[in-house]
């Protein structure tokens, strides 16, 4: 009651609760559902449970990586996923929350207070301990490794300005295509976040239809994005571009917009059309035949040439010897 400031809300709670045995492991989703300006996720256990409890990052917006990667926090942008799995060696109540470690110049971070997020209550061993495996499934086949494949398109994605409007590449949304892809191609994008200076104003890239993978990234640190992951949301800033490689198997419109609403409401969003590419035109290998016809048109048009010369120096003739044909008066 008489709640001021900034509450955070985890399945509609404040601060759930699971329980869990020493040595067992708990699988969770965490999905970045906020809105606002100001709705950087960043989170990892608490104080002293840092050091007995383990987090590692399975999948990142539900692709699976090739391995778990233990880190110290997440990071996740509005509308951002990640699949993790917590474990804790020692009993005793071990908070997952938000954190600013690691993330102390990331603009748009939630609120440097600490929100709780989930409490593990660790009780004695546990009877489903379990070892993460050493490897995952990785990208589904459908999703290759497309950092050493030829690119067949190029295209760049800027969001806003430096004067703060909600465009992309220029324009706010109107209904129209604003770029045409081709299906089954090699996309490789540049995605630039073009308002403020450096971390400062906050635009997360969200796609749809495919994921793409990140080829590199410029600013920022491996909590941003790591280079060879696929993503489908990542966080724009002045001073934190990417390139980006996928494959899109549909033809129809992709949207691509900001994830934070009140932007995409007012404009920052575009369209993006794939369409199958058109054929290649093949030069012949041998000459080409006339038809019949052709052959009778071109003849016509020899002779037609023929009379035309014919004509013109019979005209040089008469002028010379003082003859001239059109009024047939004799030059004395």
């Amino acid at each position: 009651h008489n709640f001021t400031g900034r509450l955070l809300l985890a399945s509609g709670e404040v601060g759930t609760f699971l329980a869990l045995g020493t040595g067992e492991l708990a699988r969770l989703k965490i999905v970045n559902a906020m809105s606002g300006t100001a709705t950087m996720l960043n989170f990892g256990f608490w104080g002293p449970s840092a050091s007995v409890c383990t987090l590692h990052v399975l999948a990142y917006d539900g692709v699976y990586l090739h391995a778990p990667r233990r880190q110290r926090s997440v990071l996740l942008p509005p509308g951002g996923k990640a699949d993790v799995a917590v474990s804790c060696s020692a009993p005793g109540q071990h908070t997952v929350g938000t954190l600013t470690i690691g993330a102390e110049d990331v603009g748009g971070l939630f609120d440097t207070e600490l929100h709780p997020i989930v409490s593990l209550e660790v009780t004695g061993p546990g009877g489903r301990t379990a070892k993460l495996p050493d490897a995952l499934p990785g990208p589904p086949p459908y999703y290759a490794d497309l950092r050493q494949a030829q690119v067949d398109q190029r295209h760049s994605i800027l969001f806003g300005n430096q004067a703060g409007d909600n465009i992309v590449g220029g324009w706010p949304y109107n209904g129209s295509v604003s770029h045409v892809a081709h299906r089954n191609a090699v996309q490789e994008w540049r995605l630039y976040g073009g308002e403020g200076v450096g971390m400062e104003k906050l635009h997360p890239y969200h796609q749809h239809m495919v994921h793409f993978q990140i080829i590199s990234r410029s600013g920022g640190s491996e909590l941003m994005a790591a280079v060879g992951d696929y993503r489908d949301t990542v966080p724009l800033y002045k001073d934190v571009n990417y390139t980006v490689r996928f494959v899109v198997p549909f033809t129809g419109p992709m949207m691509v917009h900001c994830h934070i609403l009140k932007h995409v409401d007012l404009g920052m969003m575009t369209l993006v059309n794939f369409t199958d590419a058109l054929p290649p035109v093949r030069l012949a290998s041998r000459p080409l035949h006339l038809a019949p016809l052709a052959r009778v048109l071109l003849a016509l048009c020899m002779l037609l040439v023929a009379a035309a010369l014919c004509s013109c120096f019979e005209g040089r003739r008469s002028v010379r010897d003082g003859c001239c044909h059109n009024n047939y008066v004799r030059v004395a």
